[in-house]
Order: C-alpha cells, then structure tokens, then sequence
C-alpha cells in the first residue's frame, strides 16, 4: 500500500520544472512517486544520531518490495576500519511530491554542496551564493545519468521526526536564508518535540561576518562577559565588544557561548569525524545576543559531505534485499516464501572486493548450474534420443559464460557486483567542467556470469541447509528467471517454467510419474529388462552384490530400494559394448534401450559427483581458497583416482560385461599394485605421509565415527598408491584407453543412485569411497604429491581472503563489504 505525503512548498523562482523531471521521471499532473528511507547516522563525535532522509527513484516497479524492516549499513566515515558507522535505513515510502517541491529540494543540495555556505565579506552578510550556473548544473546532471546509465539520482532531505515525512519548513527556511538569533533559535528549539543531547549549529557574529561552529551542550555557566578576556589587551569580554566593536551588551550576566571559528568547512568535518583537531581553531566565547544562527543544520552539512560515502553502499543494500526477496518469493510453495536467503549471504555472493570471497560460492555455484542442467536435460530426454556426448554438448552451451551475461543482465545481476572503488556521482556538482566529474568504474561485464553461480550457490547452500534438502525451490526459481538457452527441442511446461521436474532429485530420486513421456518410456525400459532373462539374472546378481558393498561402506546410511530402483542400478551396470546403436535398431535389438539409458545416467552422474564433491570440500574447509577446493575436487574425480577406488572397492566385478575389457583392466591392475608397493614405502619412511600415523589414525577416527561406521578404523592407509589425483610415482595420468569403462561405469552408477534415492542419500553412501583421500586439506595434498594436477592449481589467495570475509562481516553486519 502506498503512502502519500503533499508537498506544501510554493515557490516560484526556481527553474523549469523539466529541467528535474528530466531527471526524476515525471509522473502524472506535475507529481512524481519516489522512494523515501529514513537515515539514522550516529557520528563519531558523540552528538547522537541525527535523522535525514534519503529521497530516490528507482526505475523497477516492484510492487511487492515494500517492507519495514530496518536495515544497518557497515559505512566508512573515516579512512580506518575503525572510523565505520553503522547507517540505519528504515521506514521504506512510497511519496508523491510536485515537482515544484521536488525543485526546493534540489535547490537545497546545491546549497548543501557549496563550500562557501554562510561566508561573504564584512560589509554585507548575504548567507548563501547566487545559483546563476542552476540550469547547467542541471544540464551536467542530466547528461551524467544519461552517461553512466546510473538508474537512481539522488536527494538528501531534513526530515521531520515527529511526522516522519520531508520537514517543509526547514527546506523553506534555508532556501529563504531565514537568520535568527541565537535567543529565537534557543526558544524555537525548546518548544519542539525533536530535541537532541548534543547539537552543532553554524553561526556567525554581524560584527566580523566570521564563520563559526557552536556546540550548545558545552555552555559553561561560570564564563559570562565579565570574565577575564585571554588576551591582556582587554579586561573582560564586555570591554572587548565595547572597544572593539563599539557595542555595548544588553545582558552581560548572561553565559557566553563556546564556539570555533571555521576556516575550511572540509577540515573541519574531518575533525568531526576522526575526533582529532588538525586544522582546526581552538574554542573561543560569543556573547548569546551577538550569535546569529544560520536556518542550515551543521549535522545536515555533514550528512551531504558524508553522501558519497553511504550512497552507493546504500543503494547496493536495497538491490541485495530485493534479491533476497526476489530469490524468496521465487519458491514454487507458496508456504516456503520466507526471506532465508540473508543479505550478508548475497551480499558475500556479490563482493568482488574487498576480497575474493565469493570465489568460494562460484566454485559452488559451478556445480550446481551444471547438475541442475543435468536434471532439466534428463527429464526433457524421455526419448532417449540424446546420448551423453549429445547432452553434454547441449548442457555447455546453457552453462557458457555468454548465456549467463546475458540471463545475469535480463535480472538485474550487474546492480548486485560491488568492486570496492565505484565512486558516487551527485547530479548537483559545484563545476559546469564535465570532464572533472569523477566516474564510478564500469562494471566488468565479464564477472556477470561467476555473480550468477555464486548467487546460486549461495541460495543452494543456504536452501540445503535449513530445508533438509528435501526441496530447492529457490534455484529451480532462480533458474527459471535466468531462462538459460536449452536445445532448440526443450520448451518450458504449460506453467512457463523452465525447469520441467517438479524438483531437483536432492533429497529425493527423480519421480518418473510426474512425467507422462517418461512414465512411458521407463515402462518400456522395464519390459525390455525383464524380458532378457540372461542379462536381467547377471545384471540382478551385480545390483545385489553393488549394494552389499554400499551397506558395508556405511552401516547407517538407508538405502531401500524397489524393484523399480533397482532396475534402474542394474542398467548403470550394463556395460555391454554394443555396435549397433542407433534409433532404427531400438526395436530390432531390446537392449540398446538399456545401453541408451545407462548413458543418461552418465550424464546425470558426472554432473552429481562434481556437485557432491564441491559440497564436501566447501563444508570441510571454510577457510580453503577456491583454488584449493578446485584442487581437492579435481585429485578426487581425476580418471586415474575414480579408476583406483572401483578397483580397491572391487566395483569392478560387478558389471555385466567383464570379458570384453579384461586386458585393458587387468593391465591397469598392474599399475595399481606397483602404485600400492611404492607408496606404502613411503608411508613407512615418512612415518604416515606429511601427516604422521598418529594424526592419520586420530583424523580416520574421527571421521569414521562421525559417520557411524561400524568396527574400527583402519590403521592403514587404503589408498596407498593413489596420491594428488595420481597413481603414486606418476607425476600424469596414465592413460584414458587403459581405464576408460571402470570411469564410465562408476560415474553411470552414481548417477543411478541419485535417480534412484537424490543426491544426498547418493553421498552419504558414496562419501566413504573418498574419505581417505579428503583426510589432508588443499596445502597438505600439495606437500605430499608433485604432479600435474597439484601444480596446475595454485593456491591462489589462500586463506586470507576468506578470513578477512569473515572478519568483516563478523564485525560490521550488513555493509562489510563497502569497508575497503
């Protein structure tokens, strides 16, 4: 619902209405609707807070981004981590102003950003400096916006507190240069509900025309005009107005004001905000009734020099909340529509400086674009017509950085990156010189499509997290937003989703059911299976013993199937090489059907065990690089180490053909047991690796009660020939040809799994082949093993990125990011 506030303004010399509609789009009747927060600034001084509002358009027409919540901003007021505020953003505001009003406004921060405001010479005090250059300080600001494609310019605005909406009468005032006395201000003041402990007003004395800052809380009672003067030229400060100034004073008796006489407004703020006194003058006392007051609040001054600091910080907070928003209101539950997804979380997925945090999400987010694509491409495969090699064609072509840029740009994505130094640009700047204007660095467009993988990262992790993987209804939404290019034969469902499953296949196997074309060709698949009787007996025999082994890797994990599932695991088993594969031949020869689909269980498989992996090592090692986690990832899933662990574990003897690759497997057998002899040498002789046997036994311990295992740890290394991704003294793989189908079966089987249970039941059983080789952390693999997978993945900015992340966001909240 919106609210509206009138303006009450009625000026009339301002310039052309145009020249700020230009800039503020123009609403109906002469009215725009703008976005009005309220800013809560606590300064460093110690005068409290003081209440501004920042007044902005935003060209999205998001209807359902209105909320209340109150909202900290971490802002850098000073140039150390420790001159950081904390900016409250509340009360969001939908109001309607003329755009008369809308031009006092304007003509208020051109005040606001003149730095002679208050200063002329002794003959005349005219206040404020004449606006001769207003039109084209309007022309510079249009053409600005219109350069840097800025979709917000902004306005600071006294703010009533009381109300809660633009305090009228001071714009009027300080456009109108109402001066008072100090005696009218004190009294005007008391008689208003907005008191403060603490206040800075700017005044001046009529007898020197010279600037000074008074503080009212620091009057001192005891120091009136008959005090002793400093200086021994006078005896008190009532001679010193007499003979000076020719003035004689009123009420003497009354207290003289502490006061500072400013020379440079910019000095004196940095003073203000680092608590120091560099460059400014020591306290010196004014008589109350030679004080006049100017109507423009110091604090509001402040604020306006402090603009270019918070804006953009500010502004980067409300894009990450309407994502957070966004990301939640994308759930296809109605009932799960709730704001999980935090903004320190997108906000870390987003910040490119001042670290390299959100790498980490990235590597995340890789994975789970690419499984998720699996998954949209198997449920549109019901025909089978598409083998991998078909299907991983198609899936690179949705995941490649183009397609992301683009799908990241159509929703916004560019708004989210924050790179550290983008600099804010008033559109009221004291130069007509427009090459003087100080640019924010364009974003780098090429970042685009890693801020889309590390947002979804971010919403998958934290989805994951508190959902139970039961559901990811937040990235199948995300996804359907991003509309990534598919085969020009996979078209969104009636609903207009681009994600056909009902779901993702996390915590749960893929539901043939809900898809009527596959419902079909699974029920044929079926027939096929149980009308070979020699290959449904061999295959059910393999099932069995597959799943004997999987019960004995992990006791505790659940693994129930039906008959249905089964079947399903018997065809990633169904290693058959068969010639004749192609569509005509799927009616004359049953079994293509099922060579068909145990390559679509490939396809699912090698894109589930990348994610699952990324998964493991992101939750293992928080303070590892994403360099590191790729490392760890990739000496896990290298062909040489899958092929090692189907051999140690003996996966082997359970496909369907063992005869046709028996050389090829016997040969590769060969390396393993030399592989094995040379590594346990060294295990001996290093006394258990880089690790030593006591840590070695103290980690499997650990990690083998943790997840429930039965009996004792070994107290030996299983994998002693596998080593970095490689056979242990090999510094590369040994060759593709020599293990080609125990890679392809395993990957196929995993896959199976994941149809069959989801992708988490899949790992908590698949986890236990990898256990050894997850032992040692990214720099302790790198100690260990010299070859061509440790060296090509260097350590990149280690830890310290992260930990700094951490840092940040552990001491600032909301904003850490903008503190450089």
């Amino acid at each position: 619902m919106r609210v509206y506030h009138e303006a009450v303004i009625t000026q009339c010399d301002y310039p052309p209405s145009g020249a700020i509609g230009d800039i503020f789009e123009q609403g109906c009747d002469g009215f725009c609707e703008l976005y009005l927060y309220t800013l809560e600034i606590p300064f460093l001084n110690g005068f409290g807070s003081s209440q501004f509002g920042l007044l902005f358009q935003s060209k999205s027409k998001d209807e359902s981004f209105h909320s209340s919540e109150d909202i900290k901003v971490a802002i850098p007021l000073g140039k150390g981590q420790d001159s950081v505020s904390e900016v409250l953003l509340k009360n969001q505001t939908m109001v309607k102003i003329s755009l008369e009003s809308l031009n006092s406004l304007a003509k208020l921060n051109i005040i606001l950003h003149d730095k002679n405001y208050g200063r002329s010479n002794k003959a005349k005090v005219s206040g404020p400096h004449s606006f001769d250059c207003y039109k084209q300080y309007i022309d510079i600001a249009k053409q600005s916006v219109k350069d840097l494609c800025r979709e917000r310019t902004y306005l600071l605005t006294p703010m009533n507190t009381q109300k809660q909406c633009i305090d009228w009468e001071l714009v009027s005032r300080i456009l109108d240069n109402d001066l008072q006395s100090f005696a009218c201000w004190q009294s005007a003041r008391s008689t208003t509900a907005n008191l403060q402990h603490k206040e800075m007003i700017l005044a001046f004395q009529p007898t020197s025309a010279q600037l000074y800052i008074v503080e009212t809380s620091q009057r001192q009672q005891d120091i009136t005009a008959f005090s002793t003067f400093p200086n021994e030229e006078y005896d008190s400060y009532y001679t010193y107005y007499e003979k000076k100034h020719s003035i004689k004073l009123d009420r003497p008796d009354l207290p003289l004001i502490p006061a500072r006489r400013v020379f440079s407004l910019n000095k004196e703020l940095d003073a203000s905000i680092n608590c120091t006194k560099d460059g400014v003058e020591e306290d010196s006392f004014l008589a109350q009734e030679m004080i006049i007051v100017f109507p423009l609040p110091w604090n509001l001054i402040m604020t306006y020099k402090l603009l270019p600091l918070f804006a953009l910080p500010i502004e980067r907070i409300l894009e990450l909340r309407k994502m957070s928003h966004q990301l939640s209101g994308l759930s296809l539950n109605p009932t799960m529509c709730s704001s999980f997804l935090s903004l320190d979380r997108i906000e870390e997925a987003t910040s490119v400086f001042p670290c390299s945090a959100y790498e980490r999400l990235e590597h995340i987010g890789d994975t789970v674009l690419g499984f998720f694509v699996a998954i949209n491409y198997f449920a549109h495969n019901s025909s089978m017509q598409w083998d991998d090699e078909d299907l991983g064609e198609h899936k690179a072509a949705a995941v490649r950085n183009k397609a992301l840029k683009r799908s990241g740009l159509s929703c916004g994505v560019d708004k989210l990156i924050w790179q550290g130094h983008n600099s804010w640009i008033s559109a009221f700047k004291d130069t007509i010189n427009k090459s003087s204007l100080q640019k924010p660095k364009a974003i780098c467009y090429n970042q685009i499509p890693d801020i889309v993988e590390s947002l979804l990262g971010a919403a998958f992790l934290c989805e994951h997290k508190l959902f139970s993987s039961k559901h990811q209804y937040t990235v199948i939404g995300f996804l359907d937003q991003l509309r990534l290019p598919m085969h020009v034969d996979c078209v969104g469902d009636e609903r207009n989703r681009w994600f056909k499953h009902p779901h993702a296949c996390i915590g749960g196997g893929f539901d043939f059911n809900t898809n009527e074309a596959w419902r079909k060709q699974f029920e044929q698949i079926l027939e096929t299976f149980h009308s070979e009787v020699y290959i449904k007996q061999r295959l059910s025999t393999g099932v069995d013993n597959l799943l004997s082994l999987f019960r004995g890797l992990n006791p505790s994990a659940e693994l129930r199937l039906c008959a249905d599932m089964k079947m399903v695991m018997a065809c990633a088993l169904f290693n058959d090489s068969l010639e004749s594969d192609s569509d005509d031949s799927l009616q004359g020869n049953p079994p293509i059907l099922l060579a068909r689909f145990r390559k679509n269980l490939f396809f699912i498989g090698e894109a589930a065990l990348h994610l699952a992996l990324a998964m493991e090592c992101h939750r293992r090692y928080p303070l590892a690089s994403a360099s590191d986690l790729h490392m760890l990832k990739v000496c896990c899933i290298a062909e040489d180490a899958i092929s090692y662990i189907v051999m140690k574990a003996g996966i082997h003897h359970f496909l369907y053909d063992q005869e046709s690759d028996h050389r090829q497997v016997q040969s590769f057998k060969v390396m393993v047991d030399e592989a094995d002899k040379n590594g346990r040498k060294a295990w001996d002789r290093c006394h258990g690796w880089v690790l030593g046997k006591g840590e070695f036994a103290k980690r499997w311990k650990r990690r083998w009660w943790a997840n429930g295992d039965g009996g004792d740890p070994p107290s030996l290394p299983r994998y002693a020939g596998l080593g970095g991704g490689c056979l242990y003294g090999q510094d590369r793989k040994v060759g593709e040809l020599v293990y080609k189908q125990l890679v392809y079966s395993f990957k196929s089987i995993i896959g199976a799994m994941v149809i069959a249970v989801g992708l988490d039941n899949m790992w908590n059983i698949a986890v236990s082949l990898f256990e050894e080789i997850l032992l040692l952390s990214p720099e302790e693999t790198r100690a260990c093993y010299k070859n061509s997978i440790t060296s090509t993945y260097s350590p990149g900015k280690k830890a310290q990125s992260v930990q700094r992340a951490n840092s940040l966001k552990a001491r600032y909240g909301t904003g850490w990011s903008g503190v450089t």
